[in-house]
């Protein structure tokens, strides 16, 4: 009876512990969605820039309160359980967004133009953004070292019942305590997965908003050129220029630039749905996708080219993802070869440490060391002269392979060519079809 009382009432301070744990993780990613994008930055950003549409400003104030409510819940619970941590660096940046709506309303009274106002309520808020998660570790450690404590009184509770019952219960006490140890150890395996899914969740999450920002500010770098071309040329046909030439060569120069702005256009809508995209994922015949990738590209291609491959290991991916993955790589290995040699493209897989590697390489130009992580970035070119492209395909493939839970990098020591390595997480369900 008495080991019985123990370990219900263990069970339950211990099962409290764990559900603030659950609430705490749950709270901080709530608090990061309510903040970035989606929430609080990214209605004043669109505010900003969008002077005609007041709902942005609307929307950010409701973000700014509930970021409010959330961090006063935070920092209660973190008094509750002992703590003195704070989020004052994460209450100033919100507060100072919310404050700085007001000059954002009155832009239209101003006259002020973007930029001018981008200055005006310009907000560093890298220091809030890093003290969410050293508050979140710091609290979720502190309650880690709660529960470690509470079961270790509870173990030397149960080392003194131990004691008492060896006369006459030692055989129904030990059943009982291992029957604890296993419920206990299914309660951990339990909470420490959950804890897996919401981590991944918030680092996707980070990572897509790193990837909007880099896509933003591209997008506006390589759109504001054609932009001011477009008004330029305008502008001479709007003053009556002295001949119907005039006229003709300023709209044939906007009708041209306006294509590049579709054209730009057009990528970023491809960036956004395939870089985005989530994961449908299943149980994939990689040696038959990359044949059918090579098909493929060899009907788009007015280059001919050689694509080696042997058996490649199965992976648990989304299929059209994958497709899309290795279309962009082979198609960039061909671009960036001599135009007077043949295309020579060589795929290999192979599992190692838990993980499915793929290689592609070619005999191209190859790339710079300098410029290794530079590529992945959406719209950069590093080549120029031999780029045909947007400038979005290998920043398609890492996100893709992000969202896999992967990682590709360059290989610098590859001096033959081009070659790129990437890794996917290797899964249960594509073991047995990879032993086959």
């Amino acid at each position: 009876m008495l080991h019985a009382g123990v370990g219900v009432w263990q069970s339950k301070n211990v099962a409290q512990l764990r559900d603030s744990v659950q609430s705490i993780v749950f709270d901080t990613l709530k608090l990061e969605t309510e903040i970035g994008f989606g929430g609080l930055i990214h209605n004043f950003k669109n505010a900003v820039l969008r002077a005609d549409e007041p709902e942005y400003i609307l929307a950010a104030r409701e973000n700014g309160a509930e970021a409010l409510k959330l961090i006063s819940s935070l920092e209660e619970r973190a008094s509750t359980h002992g703590m003195s941590a704070s989020l004052v660096e994460t209450r100033n940046m919100v507060t100072s967004y919310v404050e700085r709506l007001s000059d954002v309303e009155a832009r239209v009274d101003t006259q002020i133009n973007v930029v001018q106002l981008d200055d005006r309520v310009r907000f560093d808020d890298t220091a809030a953004i890093n003290e969410v998660t050293q508050f979140q570790t710091e609290l979720i450690t502190k309650i880690r070292d709660d529960i470690s404590a509470l079961e270790m009184m509870t173990i030397l509770a149960g080392v003194f019942i131990s004691m008492i019952a060896l006369a006459g219960g030692y055989f129904i006490f030990t059943m009982a305590q291992s029957e604890q140890r296993n419920l206990n150890a299914e309660r951990r395996k339990n909470e420490l997965d959950s804890l897996d899914r919401m981590n991944q969740l918030n680092a996707d999450l980070k990572r897509t908003n790193t990837a909007l920002q880099q896509f933003a500010g591209m997008a506006a770098h390589d759109l504001i050129q054609p932009s001011r071309q477009i008004s330029s040329f305008a502008e001479m046909i709007d003053v009556k220029p002295e001949s119907d030439d005039q006229s003709q060569f300023a709209l044939t120069a906007i009708r041209k630039n306006a294509g590049e702005m579709q054209t730009i256009v057009r990528s970023l809508l491809t960036f956004a749905r395939e870089g985005f995209r989530t994961p449908d994922r299943s149980v994939l015949n990689m040696t038959e996708l990359v044949k059918r990738v090579g098909d493929s590209v060899r009907l788009n291609s007015d280059r001919p080219f050689e694509l080696d491959f042997k058996r490649l290991p199965n992976v648990f991916a989304d299929e059209h993802l994958m497709e899309r993955t290795f279309t962009n790589l082979v198609t960039n290995a061909i671009r960036y070869v001599e135009p007077e040699d043949t295309a020579n493209v060589r795929i290999t897989g192979w599992n190692e440490y838990g993980r499915t590697f793929f290689s592609i390489e070619d005999n191209g130009i190859g790339i710079d060391t300098a410029h290794s992580e530079l590529i992945f970035e959406p719209f950069r070119r590093v080549h120029e002269q031999q780029s045909e492209g947007q400038g979005i395909g290998l920043s398609i493939v890492k996100s893709v392979i992000e969202a896999h839970g992967g990682r590709i990098r360059v290989d610098t020591s590859y001096k033959a060519g081009a070659r790129f390595v990437f890794w996917l997480p290797h899964h249960e369900e594509n073991a047995s079809d990879n032993a086959a």
